[in-house]
């Protein structure tokens, strides 16, 4: 739900907070899962496009006319902001005691294997002069 950059935002602000401007934090970032369905209640699938799902949401403006679109399009706004609420929650309280991405170490190259050589640029052969054309 919650895309990379944002992701590593919430990362990077929270890592210097205290508890307390976490918990203030959360609850201003965190969303009503009761106003996204009732927005996906009035417009069909307005809750999604809220949430930043707007092919989703815009899918289930076009077919709410058969009803059941428009049901899933109410359960899946609730149930979409209780996931990105959670993750918010997850990223924010826990993940400061994750270890912090470390890049895999780079290959190194034994003694029986040499390192690959660089290619050459390509060169294109001239083809060979045929003689003129000769009048007989």
């Amino acid at each position: 739900m919650i895309d990379e950059s944002e992701r590593m935002m919430i990362l990077n602000t929270t890592r210097a907070m205290d508890d307390n401007y976490k918990r203030m934090s959360y609850e201003q970032k965190k969303k009503s899962p009761g106003l996204m369905a009732a927005l996906s209640f009035i417009i069909p699938g307005l809750g999604q496009m809220v949430m930043g799902r707007i092919g989703k949401g815009l899918l289930i403006f076009f077919f709410s006319w058969l009803i059941i679109p428009w049901i899933y399009g109410i359960y899946n706004a609730y149930k979409m902001t209780e996931d990105y609420n959670s993750e918010l929650y997850n990223l924010m309280f826990t993940a400061q005691y994750q270890q912090p991405y470390q890049a895999p170490p780079q290959q190194q190259y034994s003694q029986q294997q040499p390192p690959p050589q660089p290619q050459q640029p390509y060169q294109p052969s001239t083809p060979p002069q045929d003689e003129p054309y000769r009048r007989q």
